[in-house]
């Protein structure tokens, strides 16, 4: 079982070029400045990053939002249409 994940709602790009996935999580949210985390769609890990402390706003409760330290292929279109979770690795 994963101690926590996110399931990706939205993506969007910061002022300095980095994306963002922004949703809702469970389990204790990692307060860390590098994690490594999976990307998974429909339940397939189709590609790990590491990401960046959490962005989220302290006034919007149950929000997280993330930025991810590589480039990533995952886009708005599959978060849309697919069922889209960041985690922390595992290497299992």
């Amino acid at each position: 079982m994963t101690a926590w994940e996110m399931e990706v709602g939205g993506i969007f790009r910061l002022g300095d070029g980095r994306t963002a996935f922004a949703g809702t999580g469970a389990g204790s949210t990692p307060w860390v400045r590098l994690a490594p985390c999976e990307i998974l769609v429909d339940g397939e890990a189709v590609e790990r990053a590491l990401v960046s402390t959490d962005l989220t706003d302290p006034g919007r409760e149950g929000q997280r939002a993330f930025s991810p330290m590589d480039d990533v292929k995952l886009d708005e279109a599959t978060v849309l249409e697919r069922r889209c979770v960041l985690r922390l690795a595992t290497d299992e």
